[in-house]
């Protein structure tokens, strides 16, 4: 049997040692880490404007994001030039395919749509879209003035008798003001953000395809 001095000698020397093994007569305390959390971008979406011209197939190629925006980890920019990750509070997926996966489900109740193709097909004319995020972080450089930051850059082109033609490309940004600095509010704020650049998009994509219906065919 131990005497307490014996004991206390024993618990301060694995305390100092910091062994991660147990010991005979050591006692191992429980490390606790912060618990991770994961969320999904959640579009915001509005109703669709009438559209009166012919439904288009399209392609929704998989998106890209800048290096720095491509992990998972909530990017926070607290400074000019300082950028910091989250490792505690991350998105289901990569930002470029949560965005991704966001626009397609918009894209499919568009009344511009006709269907989405999931691979490469030239048997008709379609269209085809890439998304590449230029900026996707929370901006925290005033406490009073959070804001959700998303940039993307969309790029369509047209695809007919195996000729590709850029039809345009446009980079949409939005800043959304944030209630509150927290993760939770940062993804919903992102979600909002989104639903106001598809609908821009979509503004766009429309008015293009009224420009080229108008285009006599080339010769």
């Amino acid at each position: 049997m131990k005497t307490p001095d014996k004991l206390q000698t024993i618990l301060i020397l694995c305390f100092l040692t910091g062994v991660s093994t147990v010991s005979p007569g050591c006692v191992q305390l429980p490390k606790r880490f912060p618990e991770i959390k994961t969320y999904v971008l959640d579009l915001k979406a509005g109703e669709h404007k009438p559209y009166t011209g012919t439904p288009v197939s399209i392609r929704l190629k998989p998106f890209t994001a800048l290096p720095e925006f491509s992990d998972r980890y909530l990017i926070y920019r607290t400074t000019e030039t300082n950028y910091e990750s989250d490792f505690y509070n991350q998105l289901m997926t990569s930002p470029a395919a949560m965005v991704k996966e966001q626009a397609e489900r918009w894209l499919k109740s568009s009344p511009w749509v006709r269907f989405i193709a999931d691979t490469d097909f030239a048997a008709s004319p379609h269209y085809v879209l890439n998304g590449k995020l230029l900026e996707f972080y929370g901006d925290y450089r005033r406490d009073s003035e959070p804001a959700a930051v998303l940039n993307l850059e969309w790029t369509v082109s047209h695809v007919r008798g195996g000729k590709t033609t850029i039809l345009f490309q446009k980079i949409y940004s939005q800043s959304v003001p944030l209630p509150a600095i927290s993760p939770r509010a940062l993804v919903e704020g992102w979600g909002a953000g989104f639903g106001r650049i598809m609908a821009d998009f979509e503004a766009d994509f429309e008015q293009r395809l009224a420009k080229s219906s108008e285009t006599p065919p080339a010769v």
